[in-house]
């Protein structure tokens, strides 16, 4: 969300101020987008270029929240947007195969977006 602000200027001491917000839609990715199974896999979901600062950044196996997770590391950007790094490591195994594994974004410019990761056997 940008913030604007407009000054209205009626007779010589009377100032009116008002002010909006635009809220920024965060992009998402996933690195790497693949993981191999019986091998820890450091993975990164990536937001970016979203405002305002609060997020919720979530690791998931099918509908269930993984253990262990620690809050996004969030910086802010030079044009006043920000972005986020969300880090996760887990060994999969081959009964994960073909059960779906999520990054789980919310922010208030939508309810959520989730992007799929892929495991792959060797």
């Amino acid at each position: 969300m940008l913030q604007f602000r407009s000054l209205i200027h009626s007779r010589p001491f009377l100032m009116l101020s008002s002010s909006f917000c635009l809220p920024a839609t965060p992009h998402i990715s996933l690195r790497p987008p693949l993981t191999v199974v019986n091998q820890v896999n450091h993975l990164e979901c990536h937001v970016e270029s979203f405002y305002p600062e609060n997020i919720s950044v979530e690791w998931l196996r099918e509908s269930t929240p993984l253990p262990a997770q620690e809050p996004p590391q969030v910086i802010r950007n030079s044009d006043g947007t920000f972005s986020a790094v969300s880090c996760y490591s887990f060994t999969p195994t081959i009964k994960d195969e073909d059960v779906p594994f999520y990054c789980r974004v919310k922010h208030m410019s939508y309810q959520k977006l989730e992007i799929k990761l892929r495991i792959c056997s060797k």
